[in-house]
């Protein structure tokens, strides 16, 4: 009996480890694109370009430079079947970074670099949440340096490539329901901080078919990502040297190894002018979310309660139709405001509480203030995410087995930009 303990307890140790490799998707790298759903590849006329659609920068003239940041504050509530019991997450604000600068080489050649973070969100719990088996505090950052170069094939057509190259940092933190080991004794901790880097490339088109209509398309690799780190396991006393030591040797401390694929993304979008100072786009994206169908987790000192395995996740592709708008109110003051619906692709057997997603809508407004030299960009977006019953997989043994997660989120978007 005490061996099917110790294999259900090493099961929900592991089935939750999908922050690891999920998070959620930033793709808010600037606060002009923000305010319009990011629907801004057919047009990539800023700086920001360099995230959007590289080949968008044979547009600017010089030396560019914009920077700011994504404030980010997310919650989600999870309610058991009945409605009587509800426990919100107590996530904190999380604020990536965007910065970019470009430079005209000559009248064809033009060269750009871009620093963002695409993947950087985190999922934490109460010590309450009945899922605290599973997740209590997860969280995941990638870091994008970004080279590209540009060539301006006519006034026509550009096109462009460049290099991804990732740094990525995760934590997963959970308790350890001891109890079913020993009776009587208190939670202990899991802690694992990972660590890695990958590459990949990128590469895009702008095509400004006419004064009033452009079409712009981009590709960003894959990125497969070998993380490695240390396991911390924080195991109370029993007051019983015979259980301290048999605990111990079941959650020893030691090094642990994952890997992590970042999914390829297309994006492809038509902008156009309908009348004078006003633009509008649609664009599409396409998220190859079905290369996590597994992740592994090895650890150096495996047991029967760490058990080194690969963890289904099962992950659909996912797809985003975004629209956006600017109003060139004045010649220093736009206007601008979208919406977006996103289609999640995390399946009903996999779904747990470190990425409680779902299918979403978004809507966006802000504004921005520019002279010959400075940009001042502006963004607030709001996602309703609708609400998931949990209906796992029970061979999973993720925990909530049952009830159902509402989520939201608030974003605030800043940029400066300076033209030399």
């Amino acid at each position: 009996m005490k061996r099917l303990v110790v294999a259900v307890i090493a099961m929900g140790l592991l089935a939750g480890g999908n922050l690891l490799a999920a998070g959620f998707a930033i793709n808010e790298q600037g606060a002009r694109s923000m305010a319009q759903a990011m629907a801004f590849v057919a047009r990539a006329d800023d700086p920001s370009a360099v995230f959007y659609n590289p080949a968008g920068i044979t547009q600017l003239e010089g030396t560019q430079f914009y920077f700011g940041a994504t404030a980010i504050a997310q919650g989600t509530t999870w309610s058991n079947d009945l409605g009587t019991l509800s426990i919100e997450s107590d996530d904190r604000w999380e604020i990536p970074p965007h910065m970019y600068v470009t430079h005209q080489l000559n009248e064809d050649w033009y060269f750009g670099f871009g620093f963002f973070v695409p993947y950087g969100l985190s999922k934490k719990w109460p010590a309450e949440f009945p899922g605290k088996y599973s997740s209590r505090n997860v969280r995941l950052q990638a870091f994008y340096l970004n080279p590209n170069i540009a060539y301006k094939i006519n006034d026509v057509l550009s096109v462009a490539v460049g290099l991804d190259i990732v740094y990525s940092t995760a934590k997963l933190e959970r308790d350890l329901y001891l109890a079913q080991i020993i009776p009587g004794v208190s939670d202990g901790y899991f802690s694992a901080d990972v660590s890695g880097t990958g590459f990949g490339a990128n590469a895009a088109l702008l095509a400004k078919i006419n004064d009033k209509l452009s079409f712009g398309a981009s590709y960003r690799s894959q990125v497969k990502v070998d993380f490695d780190g240390d396991l911390t396991n924080t195991i109370p006393s029993t007051g019983n040297p015979v259980y301290d030591g048999m605990l111990a040797s079941l959650f020893p401390n030691q090094e642990v190894e994952t890997a992590i694929t970042m999914p390829d993304v297309i994006q492809v979008g038509f902008a156009t002018t309908p009348k004078e100072n006003y633009t509008t786009e649609l664009d599409f994206q396409w998220t190859n979310w079905s290369v996590y169908d597994t992740l592994p987790f090895i650890f150096s000192q495996p047991t029967q309660a760490l058990v080194s395995q690969e963890i289904p996740k099962l992950w659909k592709d996912g797809y985003a139709l975004r629209w956006g708008n600017e109003y060139k109110y004045s010649e220093s003051l736009d206007l601008r405001a979208g919406a977006y619906y996103d289609w999640n692709p995390v399946p009903n057997a996999t779904l747990d509480p470190m990425l409680p997603d779902s299918n979403r809508v978004s809507f966006q407004a802000g504004f921005g203030w520019h002279n010959e030299k400075i940009t001042l960009d502006v963004a607030y977006m709001y996602i309703y995410f609708f609400e998931r019953d949990i209906n796992n997989n029970a061979a999973f043994r993720i925990v909530p087995s049952s009830g159902r997660y509402e989520s939201s989120a608030h974003l605030f978007g800043l940029s400066l930009g300076y033209r030399f």
